[in-house]
């Protein structure tokens, strides 16, 4: 065993010193060994601060809080409620959380919760699902479509706002994207280039340009300012990096019913480069995510049920 791990060192090491490139402007820097941080059947990590990691238990029921500094397994909700997403709020540890009650009423709620007390701050209940929910960039408001109107509850984390935030509101009808101003007046929307559905949208941290994934896997960022477009390529679940200069999305591969393969890449803004940080055929990496400044990568191995760690600095 000890023998063929050297021999994938060694050629890996070969490769990156010899500048590989696999394809059009894609450089291929690997990730050799990265952590595991624990086993089991654990979903969607997302950081809370840099070294504390939020997992979702099988099935999504339950939150559990992962410290990176003494790598202890703590509960945070117990397993009576569905949480369907988590989201980080910048510059907080509270996460920004759209969930479900399974047992008795209380129906789809969108709530803020304390990962270190467990304490939960629920904003709004409705019977049927919301939308995803979404921070304008300033931070002041959160707001999600409701059957197809955009609702606004001012942030409880910030003071308190005389007026809706001045910034874009995002909201996907039909197969465009939606782009509003603070009186939720349409101010443009956005098609993808290859005239497939929008399936995610994302402002990076300034407003100035929003990241776009389609159905039919096409990723592409769009000028807020211009109104021009650049055209990544394909993959799947996008995301800005804390400081905007980098991309991270997936590379997936399904039968039709599961995922067969999966790799991470990154891709580099001001270098207009693709680099890419896995090249595993005994993983499917999925469900990754930055830590807020930026250092590691965090994600979920399906085929192996894991969560591994890159330390993206390295």
């Amino acid at each position: 065993m000890r023998q063929k791990l050297r021999i994938w060192a060694v050629w890996a090491g070969f490769l990156l010193l010899s500048g590989t490139v696999y394809g059009e402007d894609m450089n291929w820097q690997a990730a050799l060994f990265p952590e595991t941080l624990i086993q089991g059947s654990y979903a969607s990590p997302v950081f809370s601060t840099d070294n504390v990691l939020l997992l979702q238990a099988e099935k999504r029921r339950g939150l559990y809080r992962y410290n990176l500094e003494d790598r202890q397994l703590h509960t945070v909700l117990e397993p009576g409620d569905e949480v369907i997403d988590l989201k980080t709020i910048a510059g907080r540890s509270e996460l920004l959380v759209r969930s479900r009650v399974l047992y008795g009423s209380g129906g789809h709620r969108i709530e803020i919760i304390d990962p270190e007390s467990g304490e939960r701050d629920v904003l709004a209940t409705y019977p049927s699902i919301p939308d995803y929910p979404r921070m304008t960039v300033d931070g002041g408001m959160i707001y999600f479509p409701v059957k197809g109107n955009i609702q606004r509850i001012a942030n409880p984390l910030q003071k308190p706002v005389e007026t809706p935030s001045s910034g874009l509101y995002l909201s996907i009808k039909g197969d465009a994207l939606q782009l509003m101003d603070s009186n939720l007046k349409s101010s443009f929307s956005v098609v993808c280039s290859d005239g497939s559905r929008v399936l995610s949208a994302e402002l990076n941290n300034d407003g100035s340009l929003c990241l776009i994934s389609s159905v039919s896997g096409l990723i592409e960022i769009h000028d807020m300012n211009s109104r021009s477009r650049t055209e990544i390529g394909r993959g799947d679940l996008p995301v800005w990096s804390p400081d905007g200069r980098f991309i991270l999305y997936h590379l997936l591969e399904d039968d039709g019913h599961v995922f067969t393969a999966g790799e991470l890449y990154v891709y580099d803004i001001e270098k207009a480069e693709k680099i890419q940080l896995t090249k595993t055929d005994h993983c499917i990496e999925y469900e990754a995510s930055w830590s807020p400044d930026g250092r590691y990568i965090a994600y979920r191995d399906l085929k192996n049920s894991s969560i591994e760690l890159i330390d993206f600095e390295k």
